[in-house]
């Protein structure tokens, strides 16, 4: 992923306001900033795909 984050229409079930996202599987709340400099490329698609962050990747349903 490049850039800022993709559209909020267009974030498949992950919530938030601002700076601030809301993971949709373990519920941990990001700050935009941190998910584009120290997630992954990979790990940031997974996160715009609602299929859970860094915190929850145990759970996450890939």
């Amino acid at each position: 992923m490049r850039g800022g984050p993709p559209d909020p229409e267009g974030i498949s079930g992950v919530n938030g306001s601002g700076r601030a996202v809301m993971c949709p599987l373990c519920e941990t709340l990001w700050d935009v900033t941190i998910i584009l400099t120290t997630f992954s490329p990979e790990e940031q698609e997974q996160f715009w795909a609602g299929k859970g962050c860094i915190d929850c990747r145990g759970i996450r349903k890939d």
